[in-house]
């Protein structure tokens, strides 16, 4: 099997995703439910399309990879994009089904998608009009490692807490809902937001776009210093003193957020 034939195959698992989810959902009262309403069509077919661009950028991110090519870091930056939103959808899927949709796969956020847009149009212009200004290959290998841990702690912390994590900042303390103090949130107490924060700052290291970093490391970190400032007030209601001395002991895991 050719490197197209594989790209063609991976491309078509994701097609065929959402159909597959919806069929053997393990959650027999919530698919029943999904089944009888008419926003099952719509979500299906949003989901259709999404998994669609979603198999795009994993079957393109190999097909730059396997063949000779400059690009890459633009065909690393492809799959971790990729695998990133998957993975999402389907911690969503594992953890809290009934909460899942078509946002699972945190595309739905239009000044986001602009910034991944903007990245791959900065990679072109510089390689295409300035390509004395890419870096030596080690700077690109050394940001994809940052980007792999940055996914990792992310889908750790997404595990650890399970059906405590929610893409959806809770203002109302749910029935079972606990504080999670143990495992990776010994070691942060929002590794969700610091695995994020690492993963889409390094994305721009490791297409060296000069420009994107920048405005993405600006906007990344007035993002969660802003979502971490007013999740924690709902926390401390929630919870009360048992967060407050866990905050006291634990940081955030971004710089310059304590």
């Amino acid at each position: 099997m050719n490197v197209n034939e594989i790209s063609f195959f991976i491309t078509l698992l994701y097609i065929i995703c959402p159909f597959i989810y919806f069929k053997f959902a393990k959650d027999e009262n919530w698919r029943a439910q999904i089944y009888k309403s008419l926003r099952y069509m719509s979500l299906l077919f949003t989901l259709f399309l999404l998994f669609i661009v979603l198999g795009v950028f994993l079957s393109g991110g190999i097909l730059l990879y396997f063949y000779p090519s400059e690009h890459w870091p633009l065909a690393l930056f492809l799959l971790c994009l990729g695998f990133f939103h998957l993975s999402e959808f389907f911690l969503v899927a594992a953890f809290n089904p009934d909460q899942l949709d078509e946002s699972s796969l945190l595309l739905n956020m239009r000044d986001y998608n602009t910034a991944l847009v903007s990245a791959v149009v900065e990679y072109v212009v510089e390689y295409n009009f300035f390509p004395s200004l890419r870096p030596p290959p080690y700077i690109a290998m050394g940001a994809a490692v940052v980007v792999v841990i940055g996914q990792a702690i992310r889908t750790t912390a997404v595990y650890t807490a399970k059906k405590a994590f929610t893409h959806y900042i809770q203002e109302t303390k749910r029935s079972g809902h606990q504080l999670v103090t143990d495992g990776i949130y010994s070691f942060s107490r929002h590794p969700g937001y610091m695995g994020w924060f690492y993963w889409f700052v390094g994305t721009q290291v490791l297409l060296f776009n000069p420009v994107c970093f920048v405005i993405y490391l600006v906007v990344a970190f007035m993002f969660f210093k802003a979502r971490i400032a007013y999740e924690e007030v709902t926390l401390l209601e929630m919870f009360g003193t048992d967060y407050a001395e866990y905050k006291k002991k634990v940081w955030t895991g971004i710089p310059f957020i304590a």
